[in-house]
């Protein structure tokens, strides 16, 4: 989904999920073995709720405050004052944000 200007929920078993736009509605982003992409403008106001049980979580947002471990796999954060959420939960896939 390239665009969303609201409220979000998406989730897959095994395949890709890819959401990019502005964070005016709450997110929900959920997949068992798909990798899951996030695309969020910069200077944007959310608070980040992200994480891969056994994937890898990467942070591409320079708005984020990255964590300085080589291999994260969760991320709580207000960004930018904080906003809506952005809820992401993968068990064995990859996160990115971007």
């Amino acid at each position: 989904m390239d665009g969303v200007s609201g409220g979000f929920k998406g989730s897959t078993d095994a395949g890709e999920l890819d959401a990019k736009g502005g964070i005016f509605g709450d997110w929900e982003l959920n997949s068992v073995s798909g990798n899951i992409c996030v695309g969020i403008a910069a200077e944007s106001k959310f608070e980040i709720d992200a994480s891969a049980r056994s994937g890898r979580l990467l942070i591409e947002n320079e708005d984020i405050e990255e964590k300085r471990e080589a291999n994260i796999n969760e991320i709580h954060q207000k960004v930018n004052g904080g906003g809506k959420l952005v809820h992401v939960r993968s068990v064995s896939g990859n996160i990115l944000i971007q």
